[in-house]
């Protein structure tokens, strides 16, 4: 794996590499005032350093096995900066959404999002005129929070247990959202749809990972929403600040979305399983020869033309169903 990236203003470079579940390589660069600077440089446990690091890694070095990568033992056991600061990109900055139908939530970003709507004027309005941007007809947002006991909470039996057995906090806080439009006004929570509670959880942590100039990875993003409103958000995402450093990195079935005027070819990439050993190839439509500007990706991609799709068999049939006495 290897890494470029913007923090705290200064471009870095890390990279390691794993053989048989041990560290085969690891390295840090960074490039102060445009000049390449090495901070350690690993190949099994055989470790360099740039000047003036080695005697900050001791510690850090009595730390770090075959199986742990420097980075992290180095940002708990050493005072360098630069290593802290990378550390803090890793686990920060890089953000993960990747919450399937059939899973359980696994962030709490409408959580989040209340609370900021409710206690920040400037992004309520924001947020307002973002819904407006997307054709939602909502005009107003009022949030209301109180604290609830965890056992009079509507949730299942088996958490008040758990959570009451672990002496976790018996307090919670209740939302109550009310959306407004022109004329009614409606319950987020009960009343509203599954495309618009997904706005209300993802556009307040999108503005804050835009403005942090972190990196959001998410899968399937088309789910729970329009295919109109996705194309929107990837343009807005792109215009909201144009000197951000952040990047929205996706994966997708919506072959809508294969657009050269919405994506330069190196922007868009696929992914095609091998069948026989089953890995999975990863390359970008840069790499196919004669693309043309004009060409239509996601006409040519549904023919086959740049591989990625399934393999399915046209020569299938079912079986003749069987009766109760066995006849077919």
């Amino acid at each position: 794996f290897d890494f470029q990236f913007v923090t705290k203003n200064t471009l870095s470079t890390y990279a390691f590499s794993v053989k048989k579940n041990l560290i085969n390589s690891e390295y840090l660069y960074f490039y102060p005032n445009g000049r390449i600077r090495m901070i350690f440089n690993r190949t099994g446990q055989k470790f360099t350093f740039g000047t003036n690091y080695k005697a900050k890694f001791e510690l850090a070095l009595q730390m770090c096995k075959e199986n742990r990568l420097l980075l992290s033992c180095a940002a708990n056991f050493s005072p360098v900066e630069e290593v802290v600061n990378a550390f803090l990109f890793f686990s920060r900055e890089l953000v993960i959404y990747g919450t399937k139908v059939d899973e359980p939530r696994q962030n709490n970003w409408l959580e989040v999002s209340l609370q900021k709507i409710e206690k920040e004027s400037l992004v309520q309005q924001e947020f307002i005129q973002m819904m407006q941007a997307f054709g939602t007809g909502i005009t107003d947002v009022r949030i209301e929070t109180k604290p609830i006991n965890i056992q009079e909470a509507p949730i299942p039996e088996p958490i008040k247990a758990l959570s009451a057995a672990l002496g976790t906090a018996q307090e919670a806080l209740q939302y109550n959202a009310q959306v407004g439009y022109p004329s009614f006004q409606t319950d987020l929570i009960t009343e509203e749809s599954t495309g618009i509670k997904k706005l209300f959880e993802i556009i307040c942590p999108l503005i804050s990972i835009i403005k942090n100039d972190a990196i959001i990875f998410w899968d399937e993003i088309e789910l729970g929403l329009h295919e109109a409103i996705v194309r929107q958000l990837i343009k807005w995402f792109y215009s909201y600040s144009p000197d951000s450093k952040s990047q929205l990195v996706f994966t997708t079935h919506d072959t809508s979305l294969l657009d050269l005027k919405l994506f330069r070819r190196d922007q868009i990439w696929f992914t095609e399983l091998k069948p026989e050993d089953r890995s999975t190839d990863l390359y970008s439509l840069l790499e196919i020869k004669d693309v043309r500007k004009s060409e239509n990706i996601a006409k040519g991609y549904i023919s086959g033309r740049y591989g990625a799709i399934p393999m399915l068999n046209e020569t299938f049939s079912p079986a003749p169903r069987q009766t109760a006495l066995g006849e077919a």
